[in-house]
């Protein structure tokens, strides 16, 4: 029951440094802005780094919290997949996307090596030094292929920006399904679900001010979203056990998915 408490009071603490200072406003202009995502990052980080806690030392709360990581996971994906869409026609933006891309993805994953490895140094595990310190996590392998896509179709100019966005689109779901495929063939942990959350990004940057002209409707969420919230929190629990993996991915993210539609509804 102490674990279970010094959980939730960690989850409120680093959810309440994150969320100071924000403020309720009657207008949702700043919808996916930029303050608006890094917020929503810093969340998804919250309840990536609880998941990553050993099991040893793990909670039924943690294991609840942790249920919605393959969402968060999810959010990353859409985040960079509305970034990219919303910058690409910026002066410049596609002549340096790769030194941009690889900065951002490269230089946090060799620190993460170098920690872990220090770390492993200190509990006297010694074996596979080098290939530790240079190991390809496999969500930068995946994003990396979704950023591929996405150069590859926007390179021919003779297709207007409709027609890339939707080969793009085709691009990621042939990843994700090749993914899903071929999983156990490949030697580090690949996303072929949350990969999809690319898309969702590209759809959400093409119809943003739809959205906001809707959300500006809709100001309260209604009893039909608040179920379906909880229905994603009930079956991201029950299919926690590895037998039931995708199949907690795939009902958690759409119910949750369906619950953030509603609202626009």
């Amino acid at each position: 029951m102490i674990n279970e408490v010094c959980i939730l009071l960690l989850f409120i603490v680093l959810g309440s440094v994150l969320l100071y200072g924000v403020k309720i406003t009657n207008s949702c202009s700043d919808f996916f802005d930029k303050n608006w995502s890094l917020t929503l990052k810093g969340l998804c980080c919250i309840i990536v780094i609880l998941v990553h806690i050993p099991s040893e030392h793990s909670t039924h709360l943690q294991n609840l919290i942790g249920s919605f990581a393959f969402v968060a996971v999810t959010i990353f994906f859409m985040i960079s997949g509305y970034g990219l869409s919303v910058n690409k026609n910026r002066k410049g933006y596609m002549q340096h996307f790769w030194r941009n891309r690889m900065v951002a993805l490269i230089i946090p994953m060799l620190l993460i090596n170098v920690v872990s490895e220090i770390v492993n140094l200190i509990s006297g595990v010694t074996d596979h030094i080098i290939y530790n310190l240079f190991a390809i996590n496999g969500f930068v392998l995946m994003i990396t292929a979704c950023y591929a896509i996405f150069y590859i179709v926007y390179q021919f100019g003779s297709l207007n920006d409709q027609m890339k966005g939707i080969i793009t689109c085709l691009g990621i779901l042939v990843l994700s399904i090749s993914a899903f495929l071929f999983e156990k063939f490949i030697p580090f942990i690949v996303w072929p679900v949350p990969c999809l959350g690319f898309i969702y990004g590209m759809l959400i940057a093409d119809n943003r001010t739809q959205i906001i002209e809707v959300l500006n409707k809709q100001k309260i969420v209604d009893a039909k979203t608040i179920l379906l919230i909880l229905a994603s929190i009930v079956i991201g629990g029950v299919c926690e056990s590895k037998a039931y993996i995708l199949l907690g991915q795939l009902c958690t993210e759409s119910v949750f998915g369906n619950s953030i539609d509603c609202i626009a509804d």
